[in-house]
């Protein structure tokens, strides 16, 4: 059986004696915040579970014993619910809510909690009217993004701290509609609920300008929205004439391109109205326009953002998914893709990315939001497009490669070239890469890895690894059925890693292909073996001459000797390695590994290692080199005499 409540869901496979922890992604976040961390974390808080970081990209979380991976979460101090403020310089610094007003600095760094909260004047069981200063369960806390210093909080005022929430400075009236009606108690006949959820009045939404630290929009949970230009000396009452009374401002978002400009998302399903609500001004609120043609009509609004790269581009978070418009609202179309039907109630664009916090399924991430930012009417027109590829960065981001096939081709290709021309990787079409319409391929910024055969076992290594790919200019090609398109791809070091150069990498790049190319060669010394040895088996059967026979049986065990001095013949798993020793070609791979192991130059005893193998890989090549020109050649000289087929 199974039982839901707020902090997810738990199944009993018992009766009920136990129950499985709540580790299903069923969380229900109020808002979604991206740190500046690299790659960056995602942050939001929770209904009753607290607050919640994690790793935006998956596969790098901590590794344990047995090289299974975790996934990273920590929490940040606050609470349930409102919002988290990451420094925008400093990923160890977060200020974050919880009911009552409460609000706390947390130093991820040290581990250190302190309060600032703006009015330390703790309530429960009071109704608004009681209260000195309003908070909602969800009160924004906000950054100044033109002036990160700055910091914003509010209750029915809006707060101001330029010190870290040492002390608070109130910059605004009462900026809601304070109706006595909706100022009373909540709840009953038998108990009431007044702990934060219920307070009503409140600033719900605090959006300060990107472009001008002193113009600072503001939405309120009863539908007053209000605007200062000069830091909250003066404030304008310019809420949309077409917005219905007592509207829930949801989201205020400030244009990041145009300092005039915002949308405002609203929402009224507890009035029974499930229309979505979506405003736009040009001109600091004199005059709105209702965006929402192509929204379900009865999927009403959470937020709405507006791309930092592209004017006009939009993104909103509704009750059942996400929606994209490319003309500044004109039209909406979905961009749910494969988001189950689930609440959106906050979405963030952080770099190259899309992140959403949903209310049950948990975080979603949509990587590499470049194409959206590149599409035109003229893109469906054309037969093919290769978008633009962001920048990769080794250790952080991969490359995302989109292209957009007005059919799907007989004939596709996409390739990754090097800086000199070369082809790096190559990813022939197949059902899932040239398709009609968009697709994506990732590269993972590696070399194929060595050559290989069938049954490899490996400790410590993958037989399909191959070197990383070192910083560079590097191009990205794409071909269908004989038409061809290329674009730049641009490839950086790890950030993350001071004091090392390009010319770094590059050394380490050309030992770990100088590795995986002996490898190779291990490798086919082994397939070669495998081929010539299972011929003479054949051929075995034929012969009638005792020298012939005797001939065949010696260069069989003569090429046998030389693979199993190359690789471990008798390993049929990882496990089998601790009892029979590894050969050449694992070591070769295990160093491989090692030299490609972050992102640094290689170190000397690397270097050594590769010469030690290398001179072993030499003398092992004479000898196979010798079985053949010597063997081969007389074997098949006395199978031609018995008129039997020459091994090849």
């Amino acid at each position: 059986m199974a039982e839901a409540d707020d902090g997810g869901g738990s199944v009993s496979v018992n009766g009920g004696r136990t129950w499985t922890r709540e580790e299903y992604p069923t969380a229900q976040f109020y808002h979604v915040a991206a740190t500046a961390d690299i790659p960056y974390h995602v942050c939001g808080a929770q209904q009753d579970d607290g607050t919640a970081c994690v790793l935006s990209s998956t596969g790098l979380g901590a590794q344990d014993s047995e090289g299974a991976r975790h996934e990273v979460m920590y929490p940040v101090a606050g609470g349930e619910a409102a919002y988290i403020a990451p420094s925008p310089s400093n990923p160890n610094l977060f200020f974050s809510g919880t009911q009552a007003g409460l609000m706390t600095r947390f130093d991820r760094a040290s581990g250190e909690t302190r309060d600032i909260t703006v009015y330390p004047m703790f309530f429960s069981g009071m109704p608004a009217q009681s209260l000195r200063e309003r908070w909602q369960w969800v009160f924004p806390i906000v950054l100044s993004p033109a002036d990160p210093k700055i910091l914003y909080a509010s209750s029915q005022h809006l707060w101001k701290s330029v010190n870290e929430g040492q002390s608070w400075e109130r910059i605004s009236p009462d900026l809601t509609r304070a109706a006595p009606e909706t100022l009373g108690d909540s709840g009953g006949p038998i108990t009431k609920d007044q702990n934060g959820p219920e307070i009503y009045a409140t600033i719900y939404s605090v959006a300060p300008s990107r472009r001008d630290a002193n113009l600072i929009w503001t939405g309120s949970d009863d539908g007053v929205v209000q605007l200062t230009r000069d830091g909250g000396r003066s404030w304008a009452r310019i809420t949309p004439p077409g917005l219905p009374e007592f509207s829930r401002i949801s989201m205020v978002e400030a244009s990041p391109h145009r300092a005039g400009a915002a949308y405002l998302a609203a929402k009224r399903y507890e009035l029974d109205d499930l229309r979505p609500l979506v405003f736009r001004t040009e001109g600091y609120g004199k005059t709105w326009a209702a965006i929402t043609a192509g929204i379900a009509p009865n999927d009403f609004v959470h937020v709405v953002r507006e791309d930092p790269e592209r004017a006009g581009l939009l993104y909103a978070g509704t009750e059942h998914g996400v929606y994209v418009s490319f003309d500044n609202g004109a039209e909406w179309r979905s961009l749910s893709l494969n988001l189950p039907d689930t609440p959106v109630v906050d979405l963030v664009v952080k770099d190259d990315d899309l992140a959403i916090a949903t209310h049950g399924r948990s975080f979603w991430v949509l990587d590499g939001i470049g194409m959206l930012r590149d599409w035109t009417p003229e893109v469906t027109r054309s037969p093919m497009h290769l978008f633009a590829p962001r920048p990769a960065v080794r250790g952080v981001r991969a490359a995302s490669i989109d292209y957009f096939l007005a059919r799907t081709p007989t004939r596709g290709m996409v390739e990754i070239l090097a800086p000199d021309g070369a082809i790096v990787r190559s990813f022939p079409c197949n059902a899932n890469r040239c398709r009609a319409g968009t697709n994506r391929i990732t590269w993972n910024l590696t070399y194929p890895g060595p050559v290989t055969f069938p049954g490899i076992v490996l400790r410590y290594a993958s037989p399909n690894e191959g070197p990383a790919a070192p910083p560079g200019a590097y191009q990205v090609r794409l071909t269908a059925d004989g038409v061809t398109e290329t674009r730049p791809l641009m490839m950086s070091r790890d950030p993350r890693v001071p004091g090392v150069t390009d010319a770094d990498l590059q050394r380490q790049f050309q030992l770990a292909m100088q590795v995986r190319d002996a490898e190779s060669q291990t490798h086919q010394m082994v397939i070669r073996i495998r081929e010539i040895n299972a011929q003479i088996r054949d051929r075995k059967r034929g012969i009638r001459a005792a020298d012939s026979l005797a001939m065949a049986e010696r260069l069989e065990s003569k090429l046998s000797q030389v693979e199993e001095s190359v690789y471990q013949v008798r390993n049929r798993s990882p496990r089998d390695t601790l009892n029979y020793p590894i050969r050449l070609n694992n070591q070769l791979a295990v160093l491989q590994r090692l030299v490609s192991m972050g992102d640094y130059p290689p170190t000397a005893q690397q270097e050594a290692v590769y010469r030690e193998l290398a001179e072993r890989l030499g003398q092992i090549r004479d000898e196979y080199q010798t079985a053949l020109a010597v063997g081969l050649k007389k074997l098949n000289e006395l199978l031609a005499a018995e008129k039997l087929e020459p091994l090849k």
